[in-house]
């Protein structure tokens, strides 16, 4: 991510690449640096991508395909976490608060 500057604004450029992606590269890069911390206990990256992997063949299991319009109901869990990757992991369109499919 690189922070440019215009005359008026500030512009933040990203990668063209959707969040998980940018996880499981975070995941590559540093897999045991922690992803998040949730009441004091840490999840490592690659902790975090099993997690989402696993949370996406159940959303497949269960009949979500790509294309799909899922909403997430969670409080801010790791779960909702699992979830929200695994979405967008699986290609499919993410609504809510923080809504992107992709990172542009």
């Amino acid at each position: 991510m690189e922070l440019t500057h215009t005359a008026s604004r500030r512009q933040l450029e990203y990668p063209e690449a959707t969040m998980f992606e940018m996880v499981a590269r975070a995941a590559r890069e540093n897999p045991h640096a922690p992803a998040y911390e949730f009441y004091d206990r840490k999840t490592s990256y690659s902790r975090f991508v099993r997690r989402i992997e696993r949370a996406a063949r159940a959303l497949w299991a269960y009949g979500v395909r790509p294309g799909d319009a899922v909403t997430i109901c969670l409080p801010n869990i790791p779960q909702a976490l699992d979830c929200f990757y695994a979405l967008d992991r699986g290609g499919d369109h993410f609504e809510g608060a923080h809504g992107h499919d992709r990172v542009s």
